[in-house]
C-alpha cells in the first residue's frame, strides 16, 4: 500500500480498521522521515471491529520513500568540472 503525502492511497493491506492505523502511521512517518515496524493480532480483540478473527500475526514495515538529494553547481565550466571527476593524486618528493 502507498501511501501519498496528501493521504490518497495505492494498493490496500487489506481494509478495515488494520489499514486505517497504518494509514495514520504511514502520515507520521512521512512526518518524522523515521521507518516504523506494526505488528497486529488478528484474534478479534474488542478493540477491533468485527472480521478479524482470522487468526495470526499481520507485520507491517512502513517505511518513508524520500527524494535523492540533488547538488546544483554554478558558475564556469572549470567548476563544475572539478565535482565531475576525483581529483589528481600529486607524487610526493619520494617518487620524484
Amino acid at each position: 500500500m502507498l501511501v501519498r503525502e496528501d493521504g490518497s492511497i495505492a494498493g490496500t493491506i487489506g481494509g478495515g480498521c488494520v489499514e486505517a492505523e497504518v494509514w495514520a502511521a504511514a502520515k507520521e512517518v512521512m512526518q518524522k522521515e523515521a521507518p516504523r515496524k506494526m505488528v497486529f493480532n488478528l484474534n478479534n480483540e474488542a478493540k477491533y471491529d468485527n472480521g478479524l478473527i482470522c487468526g495470526g500475526t499481520l507485520e507491517v514495515f512502513v517505511e518513508p520513500i524520500l527524494p535523492q538529494p540533488m547538488l546544483y553547481v554554478f558558475g564556469g565550466g572549470h567548476v563544475s568540472m572539478r565535482w565531475q571527476r576525483p581529483p589528481r593524486r600529486r607524487a610526493s618528493a619520494s617518487e620524484w
